[in-house]
């Protein structure tokens, strides 16, 4: 296979920094590639595929309880990927924010910590 010729090159260059200005790729890699760390409640929602308003409400309750220090985050965070590792994938019915539920509030119960929303924090 031959290289290509500079002239080509050349244009392949000049198309990918059209098409750059053309359709604002660098902000969709400013999103991509920041430098900060997901918050908890992002990690959460989007980890455990979360849509229901049920489950947002107790996702906020979860980081409540945290944030409070009644539960520990290591806590959360384990059953955070066991709750992935058991959800089957592809069945949408079986999302992970229904075993991590199930497994956070069995989990919370035996160390008798209530999760709730903190009613000062404005959340519902």
């Amino acid at each position: 296979m031959s290289k290509p010729s500079a002239s080509r090159r050349a244009v392949v260059r000049g198309l990918l920094a059209a098409s750059v200005a053309i359709l604002g790729i660098p902000q969709a890699f400013a999103q991509t590639f920041d430098k900060r760390e997901p918050t908890l409640r992002e990690r959460l929602t989007l980890g455990l595929r979360a849509r229901r308003p049920a489950e947002l409400a107790y996702i906020d309750a979860v980081i409540d309880t945290v944030n409070r220090g009644e539960l520990p985050e290591k806590i959360v965070n384990r059953m955070f990927f066991w709750a992935r590792s058991h959800a089957p994938s592809g069945d949408q019915s079986k999302r992970p924010i229904i075993y991590f539920q199930a497994g956070l509030d069995r989990v919370a119960a035996k160390m008798r910590i209530k999760i709730e929303a903190d009613p000062d924090s404005g959340t519902t």
